[in-house]
C-alpha cells in the first residue's frame, strides 16, 4: 500500500511539473522581431481573401493571431515565412501564408520602393 501511494505522489508530481513547464513553453506574448517593428515594417493588403480557414479551429470556435514576414514582388509576396502564431497545432500557419500569397499589396509607400526588404502584416 505505501508502494502504492508512493507512485501515485511522484506521478502528480510529475504531471504538475509537465504542466507548469508547458505553461512556461506556450507563450502568447509577442516575439521582440514583432514588438519592435517601425510603421514602415507592417504593411496591409489593399485586397485579400480568406480562402482556407482550418477546419478544426472553425469547428470549435478557435481563432488565433498569425504574422508573417515576407518580401514583396510586383504586388505579390514573395517568400513568406510565419513569425509568430498564438495557437499552434490548428495549422493556422498554413492558412495564413495561403492568405498571405494571395493578397496583392502596394509597391510604394510615400514614394520609397518596397522591394528586397522584409515586411511583416497580420492575418
Amino acid at each position: 500500500m505505501r508502494a502504492v501511494k508512493a507512485i501515485l505522489s511522484i506521478s502528480v508530481l510529475f504531471l504538475a511539473v509537465a504542466v507548469f513547464a508547458g505553461d512556461k513553453e506556450v507563450s502568447n506574448e509577442l516575439p521582440d522581431e514583432i514588438k519592435n517593428l517601425t510603421e514602415d515594417q507592417v504593411l496591409y493588403p489593399y485586397y485579400s481573401r480568406i480562402t482556407f480557414y482550418p477546419e478544426r479551429a472553425l469547428s470549435e470556435g478557435i481563432y488565433a493571431e498569425v504574422w508573417v514576414k515576407f518580401k514583396i514582388i510586383w504586388r505579390r509576396p514573395d517568400s513568406a515565412t510565419v513569425a509568430y502564431c498564438s495557437k499552434s497545432g490548428y495549422e493556422f500557419e498554413n492558412a495564413a501564408l495561403i492568405a498571405v500569397r494571395e493578397a496583392k499589396y502596394r509597391l510604394t509607400r510615400d514614394g520609397n520602393s518596397l522591394r528586397n526588404q522584409w515586411l511583416f502584416t497580420k492575418v
